[in-house]
């Protein structure tokens, strides 16, 4: 069963975020359901799904089988190679760049990068394209060999604009920003 110990940096963050933050992979509706489904526990707590955390607080993830489909266990995915199709998925695009991040508009239908090591070459994402561009971002972040550079992320069927460190230094400056939420995030849909 994973546990987070909450540290300093991470009090007054809402419980569905931080989580969203440490499963990449994982949506926050996901996540608010796993907290609904009693998969989640604060302190061996049952919470409310929008609980604010403080330092010292014992975050513990079970697996619930009879009402979630939790993402523990990674979706089977062909391999690019075995898939034999043949849409082509676009690639970001640069909006801004200098030495230290660059800006891009994420396309819908790639995602920002793979949930674990396992399925890191078996389908396109954000950080194939970012190493094949960049490839000293392959240092860069908290987890470098899983999502280098990587700040935040979209779901894969979401397009918009991210911000991706090319530093280390760029990275922890923008990490701070968005856990104080200094960086405003707007959100648009549209009814189909």
């Amino acid at each position: 069963m994973p546990t987070f110990k909450i540290e300093e940096q991470d009090s007054n963050t809402r419980l569905d975020k931080f989580l969203t933050a440490r499963m990449p992979g994982s949506s926050r509706s996901q996540i608010q359901k796993m907290i609904k489904d009693g998969a989640v526990t604060v302190s061996g707590k049952k919470i409310s799904v929008h609980r604010f955390l403080k330092k010292g607080d014992e975050v513990s993830l079970r697996e619930v089988k009879q009402r979630s489909n939790l993402v523990f266990e990674p979706k089977k995915i062909a391999s690019p190679a075995a898939r034999n199709d043949e849409r082509k998925i676009p690639l970001p695009q640069i909006i801004f760049e200098n030495d230290d991040f660059l800006v891009i508009d994420k396309p819908t239908g790639l995602l920002t990068h793979a949930r674990d090591e396992k399925l890191l070459d078996q389908e396109p994402t954000v950080v194939h394209w970012l190493i094949k561009k960049y490839p000293s971002i392959i240092k860069i972040g908290d987890k470098p060999e899983l999502r280098p550079g990587i700040v935040h992320r979209l779901d894969k069927e979401t397009s918009g604009i991210m911000i991706v460190a090319k530093t280390q230094t760029a990275f922890e400056h923008l990490k701070k920003q968005f856990s104080e939420h200094l960086i405003k995030k707007e959100y648009y849909g549209w009814a189909i």
